[in-house]
């Protein structure tokens, strides 16, 4: 994994650094995760923005 934080604009980026990851079962959480992290993020970032990205590796 890859965390990088950047000071202008300010942002966190978090990222798969070699490849992508493969999570079986994506659908069935994926609802449950992005409000989970939504949550986390504005309880220390009221007003940042959040850009969720997801692909699917395998489809290509």
């Amino acid at each position: 994994m890859y965390v990088g934080a950047f000071h202008n604009p300010p942002r966190v980026k978090v990222c798969s650094e070699h490849g992508p990851i493969i999570i079986r079962g994506f659908g069935e959480w994926r609802p449950v995760f992005e409000r989970d992290f939504t949550a986390a993020v504005r309880r220390i970032a009221p007003a940042a923005d959040i850009d969720l990205e997801w692909g699917y590796p395998d489809e290509r």
